[in-house]
């Protein structure tokens, strides 16, 4: 039901007092390196006991004074070793609980567990990331000791010393109050044989989520929901009609509560089983604000990428550039109306407030356009850090003060100056407040006449071309071949940089068995065998491959002449060659990249061809008018 391989070893706060008299010591000392208050450090096989100074607001470590520094649950194993090797610590490296175990949690517990176990895996992911990323040895052991206080969580939650509460302000509920432990088991072994009470053991309730899909989609027909939603038509019907027996993802109730204002994502989630998001219902609050005052719509905005923020920081990668922040929130946060980006107010500088170990801070702005309101809004955030030996930057932790940004942002001085002057007569200092945000009105709104006009304009430039390609067309690859393929290509599709409806065709299809056709959604960039494995190679495919030539094409159902590819046209191959002269680019080598994909799913590679509607003055640059 639930087994993660802990990427760091784990001890429990009860384990110690144990390990603290097999190993003679102070149980204080052990609670140091748990709480990275101390290090271990062994300097010509002579271990020391390092203090860390929480009250630094950099912490400094002086590595070149010892030979190896140990820290978290790797500091009391060194330490036990060097003073008695026959002393064995009982760690945990393994966390396996079974289908008995979910059988015994209320629905209100199940949702508080799923979200123990779930913030356990993401941390635990975030260890290993951050070791490979060669990150802080100070990150990465708050991080372990992190990871420690999850595993402590979801044992003994309301015994800990913080205990995590759910959205509604409970404690949530851990194995203790089932009567299992991570140690022992089941506390009373006669819990082990309880029966199910015949209900999915995740909470999902198919009839549940039924009239809740009847509800979405309203008075509107299912194909026509199916197109809004970006989800299989048949599917569509299968949910409606109770017939999907495998829980739905995430992802899939997170395109069904966009697609209408009749449902909320969380209603949806309950029904299936999953714990409820955290604050007020995001997709909710931004259907309801697509029809509220500016005034609203400008204050929601800016708590939506706070709350964004709030889920995303600290990073488990480093910060490359901005794009990375602004796609993750892009592909939560869609809306037809409004342009996104994120744009840096100057070049990060060091930061030395307290309260934090981070040592660097980059101030930020974030931008929404809404041209159906012609407003611009702009808000400014801190992304507090450290650099990594590597020089990589990594987000620990964000501020939003007015103060502190006006302090270490000299590009905001005139913004926030000019907003405290609209303050002056109250006497009120707009530096005591905890977010500056500000608001342009645009003099030209896009009207949907002007929109209706320029589509008009664009759909009557339109011409056919046939486009000469290399590739393989996918119109005969068998359901059985394409699921290897995927099984055999799942990183590129699951990892975090996989785009969000990837990752949900993998997961419906391939680990829920899902009927393939049924996710393939008609707006979606992904409809077709052909989109996915175009995906699959312009993600996996070697770095001396210019991926931007390879796509794949899908026709509609009625054009039976046109066979479904996955293409790479021959004039942009060309065009490509001329505008990177001596880039070493090896056509031969590029044709035999994508023929080993070809070879794979057992079909034809070679010349083939495909047909566009582009717009008439690219039409020559794109192949043959026909």
């Amino acid at each position: 039901m639930f087994s993660v391989k802990l990427n760091a070893p784990v001890l429990l706060r009860k384990q110690l007092p144990v390990i603290a008299k097999a190993l003679h010591v102070d149980e204080k000392v052990l609670e140091d390196f748990m709480t990275v208050s101390a290090f271990y450090g062994v300097k010509d096989g002579k271990g020391t006991i390092v203090p860390i100074k929480k009250t630094d607001t950099i912490v400094y470590i002086d590595y070149k004074a010892y030979d190896s520094c140990y820290f978290v649950v790797d500091a009391i194993l060194q330490y036990a070793k060097d003073i008695d090797t026959s002393v064995t610590l009982p760690v945990i490296t393994e966390i396996e609980l079974g289908t008995d175990v979910f059988k015994k949690f209320s629905p209100v517990q199940l949702s508080d567990i799923m979200f123990l176990t779930r913030r356990l895996k993401d941390g635990n992911e975030r260890v290993t990331k951050l070791a490979e990323l060669n990150a802080p040895d100070i990150l990465l052991a708050n991080e372990r000791a992190l990871l420690c206080k999850n595993v402590e969580s979801l044992e003994d939650n309301e015994h800990t010393p913080k205990p995590d509460r759910n959205i509604d302000g409970h404690v949530c509920a851990s194995l203790h109050d089932i009567g299992y432990s991570i140690l022992d088991g089941w506390l009373n072994k006669n819990d082990s044989a309880f029966e199910s009470d015949g209900k999915n053991n995740f909470g999902y309730d198919p009839d549940k989520l039924a009239a809740l899909v009847k509800k979405a989609i309203g008075t509107r027909t299912q194909e026509q929901f199916s197109q809004t939603s970006h989800l299989g038509r048949v599917y569509v019907n299968r949910l409606a009609n109770g017939k999907t027996q495998s829980q739905p993802t995430e992802v899939t109730l997170k395109k069904i509560a966009k697609a209408t204002d009749a449902v909320t994502e969380n209603e949806l989630r309950q029904a299936c089983g999953y714990e409820p998001l955290p604050g007020e219902d995001v997709v909710e609050s931004k259907k309801r604000i697509e029809t509220v005052d500016d005034y609203t719509w400008i204050r929601e905005n800016v708590n939506y990428f706070l709350e964004f923020l709030k889920a995303q920081i600290p990073m488990a990668l480093p910060l490359y550039n901005l794009v990375i922040l602004e796609n993750q929130y892009m592909s939560i946060h869609k809306d037809g109306y409004d342009l996104f980006g994120i744009h840096r107010c100057s070049a990060p500088v060091e930061y030395s407030e307290d309260g934090t170990v981070a040592n660097v801070i980059y101030p930020v702005t974030f931008d929404w356009t809404n041209f159906q309101r012609g407003i611009r809004l702009s808000a400014a955030v801190g992304l507090l850090g450290h650099y990594s030996k590597n020089n990589e930057l990594y987000i620990t932790d964000y501020i939003t003060d007015v103060d502190v940004l006006y302090k270490y942002a000299p590009f905001l001085h005139k913004p926030i100056d000019k907003v405290g002057e609209n303050f002056k007569d109250s006497g009120v200092d707009i530096k005591d407040f905890p977010v500056f945000y500000y608001t342009i009105n645009l003099k030209k709104a896009f009207t949907a006449k002007h929109v209706l006009e320029k589509m008009e304009k664009f759909l009557n430039s339109l011409v056919k071309v046939r486009v000469d390609a290399l590739g393989f067309y996918t119109d005969n690859l068998s359901d059985e071949t394409f699921i290897k393929f995927l099984k055999k290509h799942k990183k590129v599709m699951t990892n975090e940089y996989a785009d969000s409806e990837i990752k949900d065709f993998y997961e419906n299809v391939v680990v829920r068995h899902g009927d393939i056709e049924d996710f393939f959604a008609e707006n979606s960039d992904y409809n077709s065998k052909a989109a996915i494995v175009a995906y699959v190679i312009q993600n996996e495919a070697p770095d001396d491959t210019p991926r931007r030539l390879v796509d794949g094409f899908t026709f509609d159902d009625d054009d039976k002449k046109e066979r479904p590819c996955v293409a790479a046209s021959k004039r942009e191959i060309e065009t490509w060659q001329k505008e990177h002269p001596g880039n070493g680019f090896d056509l031969k080598v590029f044709s035999d990249t994508l023929k080993k994909y070809a070879d794979e799913l057992g079909l034809a590679f070679g010349d083939i061809y495909y047909y566009l509607d582009v717009e008439d003055d690219k039409a020559d640059e794109m192949g043959v008018r026909v």
